[in-house]
């Protein structure tokens, strides 16, 4: 049941602590959840691809310990929007992605 596995991803999310986690791809919790989001998406409501971009939104800005885990996560992100044929949103994603944080939070109030 998909709900059940949104729930069980969700829980994983909140309950683990970034900061202790020595060894693993914890980046994968959030890239799971969008791929559940993805491939139960309704076409009519386009809502699974929604939740999906919330999932990523979300991942980018977790302080991973590694910044492979982080790169991961922005790599996923626009591997899912070019499957999505949102090939300009990718590719502005993946320019802000090089950004210092100071720039990348100033084009985020444009």
């Amino acid at each position: 049941d998909t709900s059940n596995v949104v729930k069980t991803y969700s829980d994983a999310i909140k309950t683990v602590d970034i900061a202790k986690i020595t060894v693993g791809k914890p980046e994968s919790l959030w890239i799971a959840l969008a791929k559940v989001y993805e491939d139960n998406n309704d076409s009519e409501t386009n809502a699974g691809i929604d939740n999906a971009i919330q999932v990523f939104e979300n991942a980018i800005v977790v302080a991973f310990r590694k910044v492979e885990q982080l790169a991961r996560a922005w790599c996923s992100y626009a591997e899912f929007l070019l499957r999505q044929s949102k090939f300009d949103d990718a590719l502005m994603l993946m320019q802000k992605g090089v950004l210092k944080q100071s720039k990348r939070k100033r084009i985020d109030n444009l």
